[in-house]
């Protein structure tokens, strides 16, 4: 069997939508409810992305197979106090997505590596995100560590 060729680049503005939906079937995947998501998700991941876009120099990426997008991943500066070092500064990677039928194949390592990449190209110092259960395991392979992040329901 050949093995289908992997393209990850980076995205554009006309691939907003699709990284949008990516982040929809992520959340559902997560346990959201259709009734959950606000019926203007598509508009308010739009302007999300554009500012952030705007201001804390977001990328995302895209994994194409034979002209398919199959996945995404998206990442940002994380914005701090002001008051720290500029040496020190921390990217965000959010909304990392396979479809369920390119999973296992060394995909969402490539899209992660990919805005690991980015990150440190714009000064970022360290890479934060949020883990999933099912996503935990790749995020161990390439190194990232458990944190001592705690939450508070608030609601």
């Amino acid at each position: 069997m050949t093995k289908q060729p992997l393209t990850i680049r980076e995205a554009t503005q006309d691939d907003d939508d699709e990284i949008a939906q990516h982040l929809y079937h992520l959340m559902v995947e997560l346990g959201a409810s259709a009734q959950a998501m606000a019926p203007d998700w598509l508009y308010k991941t739009h302007i999300f992305i554009e500012k952030v876009r705007q201001d804390l120099h977001y990328q995302g990426f895209i994994a194409e197979m034979n002209d398919q997008v199959v996945g995404s991943v998206s990442c940002q500066i994380l914005e701090l106090y002001p008051i720290l070092n500029l040496e020190y500064q921390k990217g965000y990677i959010w909304g990392l997505y396979v479809a369920p039928s390119h999973r296992r194949q060394g995909i969402a390592t490539q899209l992660m590596q990919a805005a690991q990449h980015y990150l440190q190209s714009i000064g970022c110092t360290r890479a934060v995100l949020h883990a999933s259960e099912t996503g935990r395991g790749v995020y161990e392979r390439l190194d990232y560590l458990d944190s001592n992040e705690m939450t508070l329901n608030l609601t």
